[in-house]
């Protein structure tokens, strides 16, 4: 690369340098910008959305601030593009507390997706997992249905026994990307909790 003859040496090895430089720094500059980018999402979110979700006061803070800050974590950790958050509202009804999306459609519970689900102790069913599990078979176009209208890609059933007392659905993912076996086990993790 250097070039032929002496005179060009000192010249030469200044601009090498100076060049050199130059790119050191902007690589650097590239790194601390995509870095601190709150557009780029980390493919292993757990111990940082658990993190979070502990640093949530429920103590003083309103419904309304405690699901906005969920929501918030929820896009900037597993880049969720919304948070639907139904709750048992009459008899065999769910209805919307919070909706990011701002989703107001009512859930019957009548639908015998939700008792097949909890037959086969499936609280968390991904839009992903519909075509892959067995056991979804019975209710794939229940869940696909389901999926459709409520503009979600994810869905936890809140309950206890056979009894529901809510459902929280995830919207796609802001990438376009579908969730994987990583979100569902990070997701059953956190909801053992």
């Amino acid at each position: 690369i250097q070039p032929i003859g002496n005179i060009f040496t000192p010249g030469f090895v200044i601009i090498y340098a100076v060049v050199s430089v130059a790119v050191i720094i902007l690589s650097l500059w590239i790194s601390t910008v995509l870095t601190n980018s709150s557009r780029l999402y980390s493919a292993d979110y757990e111990t940082s959305l658990e993190k979070d979700l502990a640093s949530i006061d429920y103590k003083d803070a309103e419904m309304d601030q405690i699901t906005a800050k969920m929501t918030d974590i929820i896009k900037r950790n597993i880049e969720s593009s919304s948070m639907s958050v139904y709750i048992l509202s009459g008899q065999n009804e769910l209805s919307v507390a919070y909706s990011s999306n701002n989703m107001q459609n009512k859930i019957s519970l009548a639908n015998p997706m939700f008792d097949t689900l909890l037959n086969i102790n499936k609280s968390i069913v991904l839009a992903s997992q519909i075509e892959k599990e067995h056991d979804l078979s019975v209710v794939q176009s229940e869940l696909e249905e389901f999926f459709k209208v409520n503009k979600a890609d994810a869905l936890f059933i809140l309950n206890e026994g056979h009894n529901i007392f809510g459902i929280i659905t995830l919207g796609r993912k802001i990438s376009g990307d579908e969730y994987k076996d990583y979100d569902y086990n990070v997701f059953v993790k956190l909801y053992s909790y």
